[in-house]
């Protein structure tokens, strides 16, 4: 599977750019806002990838960072949501703005996407919410039960480890949540203080991880 490329833009044609990666072109087909980005660029540049294999062809999707791919992918496992309308939910609304309005629960402003009905626009709400949730837990796990270093515990935020105090795992899990989705670590622990400070008592990840998304 191809997870990024870097290289020279050849041509620009729509949504897609033929990307000469060594003197082998790859079309790619990218968000809006990669395509922003690398329109005009002569230098070399790296595109995040996605490697979308079907049966009948082999689809590359590009994006400029790994927030993107990564809300992209949630989108995917979305009932209803294939690549293309992923893309497009992507190109119109951001994945900041998108992840903000699923920590709001704003129905209104996912159906403001073509192809997004009302129907479809609380199933992502609903879905992403959980499967983000769902992901940070096994990150969560997988830091507890490994030995800490420099990228591990050792690392974690002083709002993390006062979440411990409160003998709540809400803020940890939301805080690993954010960061894999490609929050830095200040918006992150900014995010998860704020919470705290509003609800100490607080112990649900979805609820906990639905207003720190929304104070980002």
């Amino acid at each position: 599977m191809i997870g990024y490329l870097r290289g020279r833009v050849q041509r620009i044609s729509g949504d897609s750019v033929l990307l000469d990666v060594g003197g082998v072109g790859y079309e790619v087909l990218v968000s809006a806002r990669a395509l922003e980005h690398l329109s005009g660029l002569k230098q070399e540049v790296g595109i995040v990838i996605h490697t979308d294999v079907r049966e009948t062809a082999i689809l590359l999707y590009g994006f400029l960072d790994y927030l993107e791919r990564e809300v992209f992918l949630l989108l995917k496992k979305v009932k209803g949501i294939g690549s293309k309308l992923a893309m497009t939910v992507l190109s119109h609304i951001g994945p900041e703005a998108l992840l903000l309005s699923i920590g709001r629960g704003d129905v209104k402003a996912l159906c403001q996407v073509p192809g997004i009905g009302k129907k479809t626009a609380e199933r992502v709400i609903v879905e992403l919410r959980e499967g983000v949730v769902e992901s940070a837990s096994e990150v969560s796990s997988l830091l507890l039960s490994g030995p800490a270093d420099s990228t591990g515990m050792s690392s974690r935020s002083d709002a993390v480890e006062a979440s411990a105090n409160f003998g709540s795992r809400a803020a940890d899990d939301a805080s690993l949540a954010l960061e894999k989705l490609g929050f830095s670590k200040s918006q992150s622990d900014k995010a998860v203080t704020e919470v705290m400070q509003l609800a100490p008592s607080l112990n649900d990840a979805g609820e906990f991880l639905r207003l720190a998304l929304a104070r980002i």
